[in-house]
């Protein structure tokens, strides 16, 4: 299911595939993924995904337990989209390896 609000989006699990829940291809300037439990493999998708939408300026990602290669893998479709330019990775059990990995892409 999707549920749309003014430009933001929001993803809700159920038994289809991501590609076919969440299509990227819209304009959405927000996307908030606040408290909705992607798994590792979500957020691969959605990582890959991020890296061809320029729409999209702001992440919401809290409240997630992403973890640090949920981190990582974000962090690494901003470096090819630099047009999101906010983003909330907060209370994702990110640990020292993510931190430094969030760190090192910012400074770049």
């Amino acid at each position: 299911q999707i549920f749309q609000d003014y430009r933001r989006i929001k993803w809700h699990r159920t038994d289809s595939p991501l590609e076919k829940q969440w299509n990227l291809d819209r304009k959405f300037q927000k996307l908030s993924f606040q408290g909705v439990e992607i798994i590792e493999s979500d957020v691969e998708a959605i990582a890959k995904a991020l890296k061809t939408n320029h729409y999209i300026t702001e992440l919401d990602f809290r409240r997630n337990g992403l973890g640090d290669k949920g981190a990582r893998a974000v962090m690494n479709a901003i470096l090819v989209n630099q047009d999101i330019t906010e983003l909330n990775l907060s209370d994702n059990g990110i640990g020292d390896m993510g931190a430094r990995t969030v760190a090192e892409i910012l400074k770049s």
